[in-house]
């Protein structure tokens, strides 16, 4: 894992000479070895650096400086280095990214109220199902207008939004991105033809195509495995809880998405899963129901090489059991560490933000924002 306050200090400038932030985020994101934050850096979602006189505050959702404050040491020098989380005392993800009237935002995840917008509205449609990366860019669905949309990239200081998949025609939706940030999963559903599953590497700009049936088809955001090989998905047909999780090796010869490895345990229309998160053990989290005779949705690890069903994690709140399947849930996403989870839940005709720390009950957030991601 990084030696973060060693990088903080190694990017200390000399007398007179400008700070490196981007050297330092260089730094950072080549030695941590995950889409988020290693271990010993989640704990971490900002900091603050000592140079010269001045405090500097980096938010490490993947923005600029966004508070220089003075702080001197006893004798009236800057004291060492300090650690700040601006609201989340400490915690892995201390904010989050979301979609609120069709721009991506920032949130406080304590709190959950919006620090700032990070897109404009744009006409012909909105933005929508961030998926954050290791280097703190944001990848995202932007609407064109009927039957168009592209995946386009925010990058980490908030610059101009850069395009990263755009079709001739058709809608993309699920965007993933793997912990190495070099390649992209996602759904692709032509205007007049049957979704497919793509991949696409970012370096060389080869695309992989695995077709789908109408339905069962892959629904809602795939996951990348921690070695950037395999992904889990949900395949079926959500409106019916027929279908499952899958697993696949997009390195091997497969062609179609249902050739990715089924997991085990209990399914049927009131015990689907869906949702699939990998965890840093590479153990992956599946919202499914407790049992068989337990409708109770439940977060549990799954093993993926087997398929085998492990220990439950959590009990999810706010959700409906009986609701087609999905239990209501509209998104789930987890921490790099996998300590801390964020799930929207679509009931009463709204959508209601929770979020889980640890424990066996998640809680309430109040917010705005839509589809949170980490």
């Amino acid at each position: 894992m990084p030696d973060l306050p060693e990088l903080l200090r190694a990017a200390a400038p000399a007398p007179g000479e400008p700070f490196d932030e981007a050297g330092l985020r260089r730094r950072v994101a080549q030695r941590r070895g995950r889409r988020r934050l290693g271990a010993a850096v989640t704990a971490v979602a900002a900091v603050a650096l000592t140079v010269g006189t001045a405090a500097v505050i980096f938010d490490w959702g993947g923005n600029r400086p966004i508070q220089v404050a003075t702080r001197p040491g006893p004798s009236g020098p800057p004291g060492p280095v300090v650690w700040s989380v601006p609201g989340a005392s400490g915690v892995a993800g201390a904010n989050f990214v979301g979609v609120e009237a069709g721009r991506l935002a920032r949130y406080d995840a304590r709190t959950g109220q919006r620090l700032r917008f990070l897109t404009e509205a744009h006409p012909g449609g909105g933005d929508s199902e961030p998926s954050v990366a290791g280097d703190g860019s944001v990848y995202f669905v932007r609407g064109n207008g009927t039957c168009s949309s592209g995946i386009w990239r925010l990058p980490p200081d908030g610059g101009p939004e850069v395009p990263v998949v755009q079709p001739k025609d058709g809608t993309q939706s699920g965007v993933a991105v793997s912990p190495d940030g070099r390649r992209l999963a996602w759904v692709e559903q032509p205007c007049q033809d049957v979704a497919v599953l793509k991949t696409k590497d970012l370096q060389t700009g080869a695309e992989r195509s695995f077709t789908m049936d109408a339905p069962p088809s892959v629904e809602g955001r795939p996951d990348w495995s921690p070695d950037d090989r395999h992904l889990a998905y949900f395949y079926g047909r959500s409106g019916g809880g027929i279908g499952g999780v899958r697993v696949l090796d997009t390195a091997s010869n497969a062609r179609r998405a249902d050739e990715g490895m089924p997991l085990h345990g209990p399914a049927g229309p009131n015990c689907a899963q869906n949702h699939p998160a990998y965890r840093p053990d590479g153990t992956l989290m599946v919202l499914t129901c407790l049992d068989e005779n337990h409708p109770d949705v439940v977060a549990r690890r799954f093993d993926p090489a087997s398929g085998a069903p492990l220990d439950v994690v959590f009990h999810l709140e706010g959700t409906d059991p009986q609701a087609a399947g999905l239990f209501g849930v509209n998104s789930f996403d987890l921490t790099g560490d996998g300590g801390h989870a964020l799930y929207e839940v679509l009931a009463d005709g709204q959508f209601h933000a929770w979020r889980w720390d640890g424990g066996n009950r998640p809680a309430p957030l109040t917010t705005e924002g839509r589809m949170p991601a980490w």
